[in-house]
């Protein structure tokens, strides 16, 4: 199956567990890693096989660690979710998925 990591702030955490879980279920391999400690994870992530979901809720629009992940992940990788009516950084290659 796929690998996947999600990445959000606190505030989505939430949502992130639910998809989770619906991925899971589905046999995939999930890691969800929340908040400015995720930067650690980042090197690795960046030569890793996986699929790396974004989720750009409220307060994920204000923090620069979000910003971090998605200029490091290739676009091939990466799928953004807006789960808040403020629109996601621009400079990408695709529009972000909206969940608001």
């Amino acid at each position: 199956m796929t690998a996947i990591r999600i990445v959000c702030t606190f505030d989505a955490a939430g949502a992130a567990e639910a998809l989770m879980r619906l991925l899971a279920a589905e046999q995939h391999d999930v890691v969800i890693s929340k908040g400015r400690q995720s930067l650690t994870e980042l090197p690795a992530a960046r030569s890793a096989k996986e699929a790396v979901v974004l989720i750009w809720s409220k307060d994920a629009h204000g923090v620069q660690y979000m910003r971090d992940w998605a200029a490091a992940i290739e676009p091939a990788r990466l799928i953004e979710i807006t789960r808040a009516t403020i629109s996601a950084p621009v400079g990408r290659r695709a529009p972000t998925i909206d969940f608001t």
